[in-house]
């Protein structure tokens, strides 16, 4: 038994109080809008047309907004898929942006081999 322990004192009353429920941080609230992860994805949608432009040149402007378009599926399904993901959370920019990257990459690869299939 303890020699400084009072018998007449509950334990319990020895200790701290918690901390009130004002003095705790507050815990993030909301959701991720979909208008975020358009964002997002036109990061990635900005970089994959920077890359091909940079890589091939392209003969004309018929051939540019090809390009453009067809990178436009891609771009749309990505930020639906990462706003599905989030949309009860409320995470950083770039947590979107490393989410949506996988995505955007394996569409863009799907949509281009559905573009030469269709053409052959």
């Amino acid at each position: 038994m303890n020699p400084n322990h009072n018998p007449a004192t509950p334990p319990h009353q020895n200790l701290p109080p918690y901390p009130a429920p004002d003095s705790m941080p507050p815990q993030p609230q909301g959701t991720t809008s979909f208008w975020q992860c358009l964002l997002a994805a036109m990061v990635w949608f900005g970089a994959m047309i920077t890359l091909v432009s940079l890589t091939i040149e392209l003969p004309s402007a018929k051939a540019a907004g090809g390009l453009i378009g067809s990178m436009l599926a891609p771009w749309l399904l990505t930020a639906l898929i990462t706003w599905l993901f989030f949309r009860r959370h409320r995470p950083g920019f770039g947590i979107l942006l490393l989410v949506s990257l996988p995505s955007f990459a394996v569409l863009a690869l799907v949509f281009g081999a559905l573009r030469i299939v269709g053409r052959s």
